[in-house]
């Protein structure tokens, strides 16, 4: 089922309302609902959000369809579009949102999700196949103390940027994984001037 076979299923099933009305809760045009139903086109980010809020949705469900959507199992993740977690160079700027993420995808227990969870837009192609030029990783901002082979979110410069990190006998090892970007090494003393923002626990890559 496609994402707007998922959108027009609970408008319909679910909600009972007409594609106006949707569009009039969303602020757009009709057209703009039946071109998503028919998979013309795709809802923005905002309109994606925003249609989890109205159809009580997960965001994971509404993308790719894989995740049970139960409304009592749902939970608010700050989400930072205009953040940019730059898996190249970097850039970022500041405005947030919320994302209804069912609590079986974040593996961290459920309590803590509100406290501890935020999703970050990720531009740049360093860490593909793993992690998606304009996907949406989820990070836990308690977990800071760096560990051999996990992926981390740090700031460096007023940049985010989202790594894989490994200790070596001199410092640290800052990796990519995409083959074609070559490792960053640093000591100790130079890393001290970053900042470890969190680990990175799941990824939704660009649909």
């Amino acid at each position: 089922m496609s994402l707007g076979h998922r959108i027009k299923k609970i408008r319909e099933h679910n909600l009972g309302i007409s594609k106006k009305e949707l569009a009039q809760l969303l602020g757009v045009s009709q057209s703009a609902v039946n071109q998503w139903e028919n998979d013309v086109n795709l809802p923005s980010q905002k309109r994606l959000i925003e249609l989890c809020r109205i159809l009580n949705k997960s965001y994971e469900w509404l993308i790719n369809g894989t995740q049970p959507a139960d409304s009592d199992d749902l939970f608010e993740v700050p989400f930072y579009e205009d953040i940019h977690c730059s898996a190249g160079g970097g850039y970022h700027n500041d405005h947030s949102d919320i994302l209804m993420i069912s609590g079986h995808l974040i593996p961290i227990p459920p309590e803590d999700i509100a406290k501890h969870t935020i999703a970050l837009r990720v531009h740049g192609d360093s860490m593909e196949p793993a992690i998606s030029d304009n996907g949406v990783i989820f990070i836990d901002t308690s977990d800071t103390r760096i560990i051999d082979g996990k992926i981390y979110v740090y700031k460096k410069d007023d940049i985010l940027r989202v790594k894989r990190f490994e200790h070596s006998v001199n410092g640290l090892i800052i990796k990519s994984l995409n083959p074609e970007y070559a490792d960053e090494k640093v000591t100790h003393k130079a890393f001290s001037q970053s900042h470890i923002i969190g680990r990175v626990l799941y990824s939704i890559n660009k649909f």
